[in-house]
């Protein structure tokens, strides 16, 4: 938390966890689940004790520092993409902070609004896919959650169904398949079906409140963050007040700058027949941050802050607006659009496929010709295919008779036979015995008399070649 006024500092004042001292008729209040504050050093003979950590006495740095954030600024895409000019002109921790809060509290929007529709769907009916009349229509039934809409339970065996030599017999057993599947099912699943109503209407309370938590700390978030930089933004200087409080007037300030249309979308803010909707949401922050700020924070405020918790105010009313109801308007209306472009394809999609089925029809009607195209084009696509293959096999037979010719050796080189060392002894002795002279092939570079041969008799070696592959 910013320090007070520290000029009016005495020896036995205290401070909050954040700042060094604190003004004695201000006491900082305990922040809604923070602890106790800190004493204070009382004098510079304590800069030898030992400092708590979050704090230096002396007026030195605090030895524990913060690990700065170096994240980028958030990537907005989809339905967040609307926020980027409320967000970018922020610093960027509390764009990250904005941004999170505005996706949690979509989240919760659009869930209430699914469960509302599914809670204004009991009463109506459905069709149930699973009890199919005789013409194979699914039968119509009082409406019940899909989570509810069960598979039949009970069944026979395929054997039994088919088979009409037993036909009499499975008879009398779709009579128990009915009373079981259809009668019984259907009694337990309206009965479960009224305490799923029952659940989702806890379900869109339980939401409301967390949605009406998480308005209320980003406000409070906000407010406060914007009282620190407008110290240097806006050029007012250093409050005198504890940032809470700060933040707490800018929300009470803030609350009645609201538009009509905002208050009345925000799920959370039951109606009421006494209060104004301003009220109530008032009562409702108070309670969700366990503050009476009549009685406590209205008190410790200090005179001087008052132009800079009006300044704050100005911009929670233009922030909140946009982070909530705006973004929820946007998301509807992106959905609805998305809805309608679905409906739109399949309508055209179908009408342009029949009237394809058309055109085709009356081609087939008027005149034989197109179809006899399309005949005579696959055909000779068959024939040119059935050619390119048995051309392609028969190269592949002249190639296999022609005579492979030796491995061409690079120009200027010439075969040489020589004696394969690598042997061990008793392989040489034992080819010495039988005579056998074993001999390898490796190539050096020619000589000149030996390319002088090579070149003479070249035209001759050509010639044979070419009466072999005749």
């Amino acid at each position: 938390m910013m320090s007070p006024n520290n000029s009016e500092a005495t020896p036995t004042q205290t401070g909050s966890p954040g700042s060094a001292t604190a003004h004695p008729s201000h006491p900082s209040p305990t922040a809604p689940g923070g602890g106790p504050s800190m004493p204070a050093v009382a004098n510079a003979d304590a800069c030898d004790a030992p400092a708590p950590p979050a704090t230096d006495a002396c007026g030195a740095k605090a030895t524990k520092t913060t690990k700065k954030d170096t994240r980028p600024p958030p990537k907005l895409t989809g339905k967040l993409k609307q926020l980027q000019p409320t967000v970018a002109s922020q610093h960027v921790k509390l764009q990250h902070i904005m941004v999170k809060s505005a996706e949690t509290m979509l989240g919760y929007e659009e869930k209430m609004i699914q469960k509302s529709d599914g809670l204004r769907r009991y009463g109506t009916t459905y069709f149930d896919k699973n009890d199919q009349n005789s013409d194979g229509r699914a039968t119509e039934k009082l409406f019940v959650p899909s989570s509810l809409r069960l598979a039949p339970l009970l069944n026979a065996s395929k054997l039994v169904r088919t088979n009409e030599l037993v036909a009499d017999i499975y008879r009398a057993i779709e009579t128990e398949l009915d009373a079981g599947n259809k009668t019984l099912m259907d009694e337990f699943k309206n009965k479960l079906s009224l305490h799923a109503k029952k659940i989702a209407e806890q379900e869109i309370k339980a939401r409301k409140r967390l949605q009406a938590i998480e308005y209320f700390n980003i406000a409070v978030e906000f407010a406060g963050s914007r009282a620190i930089a407008a110290k240097t933004e806006g050029g007012f200087d250093d409050f005198k007040s504890d940032i809470e409080d700060v933040a707490y007037a800018a929300m009470n300030a803030a609350i009645l700058l609201l538009p009509e249309d905002h208050l009345e979308h925000l799920r959370f803010l039951e109606p009421s027949n006494f209060d104004e909707p301003q009220e109530v949401l008032w009562q409702n922050f108070q309670w969700a941050h366990k503050i009476k700020y009549d009685l406590d924070v209205k008190a410790r405020l200090h005179a001087d802050d008052a132009n800079l918790i009006e300044h704050v105010s100005k911009e929670v009313a233009v922030v909140l607006p946009a982070l909530t109801t705006d973004l929820w308007a946007s998301t509807v209306k992106t959905k609805k659009g998305a809805t309608l472009d679905a409906e739109l394809e399949l309508f055209l999609g179908r009408k342009a496929v029949d009237n394809a089925n058309d055109d085709l029809g009356r081609a087939m009607d008027i005149d034989d010709d197109p179809i006899n195209a399309v005949v005579e084009t696959a055909v000779e696509k068959l024939i040119k295919k059935h050619f390119s293959k048995s051309k392609s096999e028969m190269r592949k037979k002249t190639i296999r008779a022609m005579p492979r010719p030796r491995h061409q050796r690079p120009k200027g080189m010439v075969k040489v036979e020589c004696i394969h060392e690598k042997r061990n002894s008793k392989t040489r002795e034992g080819d010495q015995r039988r005579g056998i002279r074993r001999e390898t092939t490796s190539t050096r570079k020619a000589t000149t008399a030996e390319r002088a041969v090579a070149a003479e008799a070249a035209p001759a070696n050509r010639a044979t070649r070419n009466s072999h592959v005749q």
